[in-house]
């Protein structure tokens, strides 16, 4: 089976915080979940963008999974205003995504999480709308409820990474997936001259951060497949324009340095974080 998986949000376009931080726990979540699906044999990718506008990001993870011809896209978030449980949101009339939303959702309640359901789709969500495939949007606890997460630092990212893992093919994994130790995958941003290397790094977001400072260069993983390169997306409103990203950064000095490469060459710009 060939599934991608996405961390929902990023550091530009925040996510839900309060007892803890959506974004910071929904990729240990992610990463827990790709780790059992490869250990299952699965085919799995990571869709999750570097920090980005929202246009770019919801189209990153839907555009890279359509492109992929996965089989199930899988949609990493977490919950917030008021309520308590899982959740699992596929799009209406999708036999395939109510099957796996069912199953994932039961698979996180057998960790002790209230039970809300399959849900299907009400707000025409992005990734729901646009995949090609099967997707999932899942939402194992809220942010804002005490007794969900002190049950989510209870069992851990891993145990719902593994959890998901399991609902989606239907079966246990095994235990020994928990003592499994996964080999460090480096990511190299270069040119596509297959020459021209800037940079090693053991951390997929890093390297696309760094990716973002040298205009024209690609992330590529340790199997030499292409993972990134900043470029012009349209935006998810049809009728807003075209934009032309040239980067987007944590640090501000990178944003500094940027605009002062352009600078050089003739190219007027500027930094926001709108």
């Amino acid at each position: 089976m060939k599934i991608s998986n996405r961390g929902g949000h990023n550091r530009q376009v925040p996510g839900a915080a309060k007892y803890v931080d959506e974004i910071t726990e929904d990729r240990k979540i992610n990463a827990a979940t790709i780790k059992y699906q490869k250990l299952n044999g699965d085919t799995s990718i990571d869709v999750t963008p570097g920090n980005c506008s929202s246009p770019i990001d919801l189209a990153y993870g839907v555009d890279k999974s359509n492109n992929a011809k996965v089989d199930l896209f899988v949609s990493n978030h977490i919950n917030a205003g008021g309520g308590h449980g899982v959740e699992v949101i596929y799009f209406p009339g999708s036999t395939e995504g109510k099957l796996y939303a069912e199953r994932v959702c039961a698979a996180i309640v057998k960790l002790g999480f209230n039970d809300r359901g399959a849900k299907a789709d009400t707000r025409g969500l992005y990734e729901l709308r646009n995949a090609k495939m099967p997707c999932i949007i899942v939402e194992p606890f809220f942010v804002d409820s005490v007794s969900d997460v002190a049950l989510y630092h209870k069992v851990g990212a891993d145990a719902i990474g593994k959890a998901i893992a399991e609902g989606i093919v239907g079966h246990s994994i095994g235990a020994k997936a928990t003592t499994t130790k996964v080999a460090t995958e480096t990511f190299t941003v270069r040119l596509n001259d297959g020459k021209t290397i800037v940079a090693n790094f053991d951390d997929l977001y890093k390297a696309k951060d760094y990716a973002n400072l040298h205009m024209g260069y690609k992330v590529y993983d340790s199997k030499d497949g292409y993972r990134y390169m900043l470029a012009a997306t349209k935006s998810v409103t049809s009728d807003e324009p075209f934009r032309v990203v040239t980067g987007s950064f944590s640090d501000e000095t990178n944003a500094d340095k940027r605009i002062a490469e352009l600078k050089k060459l003739g190219i007027t710009s500027f930094k926001t974080q709108k």
